[in-house]
């Protein structure tokens, strides 16, 4: 929207704040959030935004290989708790604190092409992490058993350093672990000219 407010779609209306109102027209399906001018949007906490098991899926066309550039982001380093959806050198990666104190990351040997659209799912469930490139399993790894609690906002995109270095389109969150077929069928269904 024009006074930089971006619309939750869903059910929940977890809307956010753009701060710079960073948009392109011409994204995957309509306008994309554009992650190139080290913009962030910010979504207030909700305790359905710190499941004990998610799904992030969107759509990425990323202009070049970043160092650690944020999709999703609900982490705290200083208390070491919660998660950030990131893509590292064009490979995307889930990075955590567990409950347990430990640092964890889950990764990809397969990179992104930069200046293609393409879709990326990761989940996550007590003990276990996948990560899926338009649609097919591309990363599995253990995990801890829960993810340490954060209640502070999610933030979308990243200001300063690692900035997403692309653009975001069409951005799903779960409060659940999705199935591949289930992953598939987002993909397909975002995926759509609209």
């Amino acid at each position: 929207e024009e006074d930089r407010r971006v619309l939750d779609q869903s059910s929940n209306k977890f809307h956010g704040k753009s701060e710079k109102n960073g948009w392109i027209e011409d994204g995957k399906r309509g306008g994309a959030f554009d992650g190139t001018i080290a913009d962030t949007i910010k979504v207030a906490h909700d305790e359905k935004l710190a499941s004990e098991s998610f799904t992030i899926a969107g759509w990425f066309n990323l202009e070049r290989p970043i160092s650690h550039g944020r999709i999703f982001d609900k982490f705290n380093h200083d208390k070491k708790s919660g998660y950030s959806f990131n893509v590292h050198e064009l490979k995307p990666e889930l990075e955590l604190w567990g409950a347990d104190g430990e640092h964890y990351r889950i990764t990809t040997e397969e990179k992104l092409q930069p200046g293609v659209w393409q879709h990326v799912a990761v989940t996550f469930e007590p003990g276990k992490s996948l990560i899926y490139i338009d649609g097919k399993l591309s990363a599995e790894s253990e995990m801890p058993e829960a993810v340490g609690k954060d209640s502070g906002e999610v933030r979308i995109g990243r200001e300063g350093r690692s900035i997403l270095g692309g653009f975001l389109d069409e951005l799903m969150f779960y409060s659940r672990v999705l199935s591949s077929e289930e992953v598939g069928h987002v993909m397909a269904v975002t995926g759509k000219e609209s």
